[in-house]
């Protein structure tokens, strides 16, 4: 059961698929991403206390204000707690959202921190996925930052 942290690798493909996930706004497969009891608290301080609510509260968004927003990671890391979960920090930056009525916003900077847990032991299930998100921390420094001090956070 140690394939998770012994091959960082694959973790942080876990980690791009989920992102790539955001980034085509397919609610489904994101919230694929995230155990069934998952906790996720997004930058407005909501939290969604499972998979279902992680799903269901972010298709809004990803039909609205983040239709056409894009998230580049800045940097990630990745530190070890046990050979079965580890924390990932993902510095990122978003363009392309907008307000409600359509408007384009500058860019945001935020981290987005995540406990991945691992599900399984890959080389023997041959699954893809061999670690879930089971916990998420999105924090946009935008907001509490002007948008220059924001950007020299989040580098």
């Amino acid at each position: 059961m140690r394939q998770m942290i012994d091959n960082q690798a694959l973790l942080l493909k876990t980690v791009e698929d989920a992102l790539a996930a955001w980034n085509r706004k397919d609610v489904k497969a994101f919230s694929e991403y995230f155990t069934e009891n998952a906790e996720f608290t997004d930058v407005v301080g909501q939290l969604m206390p499972n998979r279902a609510e992680i799903e269901r509260l972010h298709t809004q968004p990803f039909t609205t204000v983040l239709k056409k927003a894009q998230l580049e990671t800045k940097e990630i890391r990745v530190k070890a707690i046990r050979s079965d979960v580890a924390s990932v920090d993902i510095k990122w930056e978003t363009t392309g959202h907008t307000k409600p009525d359509g408007t384009l916003l500058p860019s945001r900077y935020g981290l987005l921190h995540l406990v991945a847990v691992e599900t399984g032991d890959c080389a023997i299930s041959k699954q893809e996925m061999c670690s879930k998100f089971a916990v998420a921390h999105n924090v946009d420094y935008t907001a509490t930052y002007r948008a220059r001090e924001a950007k020299a956070v989040a580098k």
